[in-house]
């Protein structure tokens, strides 16, 4: 199966690691007349029980709440239009960034010994390097290596967080301690407490429970010249 991706939303973060214009017309272009055709992953999760496949990620804790928040926010449809979208997703975070409990999570890694972390404030899986409209969260993240990078923040004061999430953006926060980046090909990610998940920047449960592995299939996506 072949695609032409042209964005329309806000976080636009598919596109940034496979260099696909944020503007929908010279995406069209890209459709229309590809530089090259790439093979992409996509990722399937399972939230007790529930399925679901995804692109760029599926995460549980902070950065999902910050999903869910975005999608209920007045002000999305505004910034989209004069090109300002992320600035919701900067808002968003900074405020759920105090609000939202802190949880302990057990991290299982291809069937390994489970990893325990205590005051989690998020923990992704992702196929893609950027999440949340262009945190650079797992800079060596690869779009076709048939493997998932998985992030956990943990354990860090709430004002560190405050100073270390902008450097995400630039992928400066890999060297904090309390940030630690795996790669896997299947992941299970567990709390003791319900919290939200998303993928792809979607809101879609409460669960305590989030597996996560990449699909044996690859979709082939039209892209730009390199």
């Amino acid at each position: 199966m072949t695609l032409g991706y042209i964005p329309t939303g806000s976080g636009n973060d598919f596109t940034r690691a496979l260099n696909i214009p944020t503007n929908p017309k010279k995406a069209l272009e890209v459709v229309l007349n590809p530089g090259r055709i790439i093979p992409v992953d996509i990722g399937y999760a399972e939230m007790d029980s529930v399925p679901r496949r995804f692109a760029v990620s599926a995460g549980i804790g902070f950065d999902a709440s910050v999903c869910h928040y975005v999608e209920k926010s007045r002000f999305k449809s505004f910034l989209n239009k004069i090109n300002l979208g992320n600035l919701v997703y900067t808002g968003v975070a900074l405020k759920r960034l105090f609000l939202d409990p802190l949880v302990d999570v057990e991290l299982t890694l291809d069937d390994g010994e489970p990893l325990s972390f205590s005051r989690v404030y998020f923990a992704a899986c992702m196929n893609h390097p950027y999440e949340g409209g262009g945190f650079l969260f797992c800079p060596d993240a690869k779009t076709d290596d048939g493997m998932l990078d998985v992030i956990v923040a943990s354990n860090l004061p709430r004002l560190k967080v405050l100073f270390v999430l902008p450097t995400a953006f630039f992928g400066k926060h890999t060297g904090f301690s309390g940030v630690d980046i795996f790669r896997c090909r299947k992941a299970e990610i567990r709390v003791k407490d319900s919290c939200q998940i998303h993928t792809d920047g979607e809101p879609i449960a409460f669960a305590e429970c989030l597996k996560a592995e990449v699909c044996k299939e690859q979709v082939m996506l039209m892209a730009p010249a390199v």
